[in-house]
Parts: structure tokens; sequence; C-alpha cells
């Protein structure tokens, strides 16, 4: 397979999109922001920009676009926790991510029919940045209270922004070895209480800790998924993927021996997570 020389980024102005254009910049490609006509973005010396019409948020069509224009790899934006072709944590999670189903289905497909059109989907474990801002980990800072699902010492992989456009960008570095993959990448493997230690040691003082029983979480979430369906919202299946990721005996997947960091040219571990609860600590995340 050819080298990848030059990258289109959807999404480039966004969490994950920025960081991933500017480690495709210092790994030397050549990269093209697609924006809306609305946009307002800016972006970094170096980076084309393209004002694209996106008649639709299908991602099929944009596949099918990509085949058409002989696009060599497409890597998708959806970032899962876990192989679900493999099986779902929860079968109540099928309704949140069939769609992430139908696109990979969707994208062998059109390899097959066309090998020189290739794809990579990347399994980051929890976003950090987003699983403290929002809340999903359970952490208050400003009532300097955690709530820890079971022991709380379950491993699971954790990367943050800045790293997965690292990982990205190694992707496309290695077309050879990373076409029509599944892959894991991980900042770091965690756990509740190893989180809650370093921001304990940041912070100067214990904070409060109420335990939860991811057993009971579990059931509420998935009889709200059972009898609402799509009107649930998100809020359960947050919980659910909460429970797949803390609560004891559900994160068997996340040890570091699974991942392709070294695929990548990482290391494990490859990150500490100080700075970044730091920073969030502070207000700056």
């Amino acid at each position: 397979m050819s080298a990848i020389k030059t990258v289109s980024v959807i999404g480039a102005s966004g969490n994950i999109g920025a960081p991933t254009v500017q480690a495709l910049l210092e790994s030397g490609f050549q990269v093209t922001a697609l924006t809306r006509e609305c946009s307002t973005s800016t972006f970094p010396p170096g980076v084309n920009v393209k004002s694209v019409v996106f008649a639709s948020l299908d991602s099929r069509l944009i596949v099918d676009a990509c085949v058409a224009v002989g696009v060599k790899r497409f890597i998708p934006s959806e970032f899962g926790v876990a192989d679900y072709k493999s099986g779902l944590p929860y079968p109540e999670m099928a309704g949140a991510i069939q769609g992430k189903l139908d696109l990979l289905d969707y994208l062998q497909s059109k390899s097959d029919a066309n090998p020189a059109f290739t794809w990579t989907r990347i399994c980051t474990g929890l976003f950090l940045e987003w699983a403290l801002t929002v809340g999903h980990l359970r952490f208050d800072k400003a009532a300097h209270a955690a709530g820890i699902f079971d022991s709380g010492d379950e491993p699971f992989h954790v990367s943050s922004y800045p790293f997965i456009g690292k990982a990205m960008a190694a992707v496309l570095s290695r077309p050879k070895e990373t076409a029509n993959r599944y892959l894991v990448i991980a900042s770091f493997t965690a756990s509740q209480n190893k989180l809650l230690h370093v921001i304990e040691e940041l912070y100067g003082q214990s904070w409060t800790v109420e335990h939860l029983s991811g057993t009971e979480i579990r059931k509420a979430a998935e009889k709200e998924t059972r009898e609402k369906g799509r009107d649930a919202g998100i809020r359960p299946y947050q919980d659910l993927l909460a429970c797949f990721l803390y609560a004891d005996g559900m994160g068997a997947h996340a040890k570091p021996q699974y991942t392709d960091n070294k695929l990548l040219g990482f290391e494990e571990d490859v990150e500490d997570p100080k700075e970044t609860l730091r920073e969030w600590l502070a207000g700056r995340i």
C-alpha cells in the first residue's frame, strides 16, 4: 500500500479534530479542513480550508463520496469503548450504537468491493477531558466529592484528546499495518480510585466518597431503556456505559496488553493524567 500524504478532516475544529489536525501537521501530512459554509473556525498555518455543503449527515454518503474520489483510508468518528462486533456489554445499549455497527459493516462492504479503499476503527476508551467536564467519572470538584462504583478498582482505558490526535497520525503513517483493522489505544489504564488519589494529592486533602452499586445503577438504566426506548434520552445509556467501565467485573478488556499502542509506536501508559487533572481542577478545561 502506497504512503498516505494528504488528509481531509471533517470536524477539524472540534475537541478531537483540532488536536488531530495539529498532530497531522507535525507528522508532515498535507491537511485540508472540510467546513460548513457558515463556519467561522480558524486553523493553524498550513491547513487548507474548503467549504462543503453537507447535504446529509449520513456517514454512508460521506463514505460513498470518499470511494468515488479515490480516498485510500477512512477513519470513522465513533471511537468506541469496546469491540462491539464481539458482543455488546449490555443489550440495552444497542439503540445507542447501532449506527456505529451499521457503518462498520458498510465500510467493510465498500472495501471488499474496492480494495484500494480501506478503513481503520479506533477504540480510545474513555475521553478523559469529556468524562471530567460532564461528570461522567462522578467527580464533583465543587463539592469535593466522588461517587465510586463498587470497589473503585476496576481498570478501564482512558485517552486524552491530544493523544487521540497523535494516534490517528500514527495510523495514517502506517497504512499497511493498520488497514481494515479495529485498533485499541489508550493514554493509560486507570481506575476511579487511582484517578481520585491523584486528584486528592493535587487538591491537598481527601474528598468525600459515596459508594455506588453498579448492579443497582445498571438495573435502573436497563429498566428505563426498556420502558421508554429512545424517549429515555441519553442519561440511561451513559449510566450503562459508566457501569461497563467502572463497575466490578465489567472492564476485563481494559488491560494494557490488549492495546495496540506499540503497533503505533507508543508505550503503554504513554501519558500521566496529573496535568490534565490539574487543569480540570483549575477550571481550564
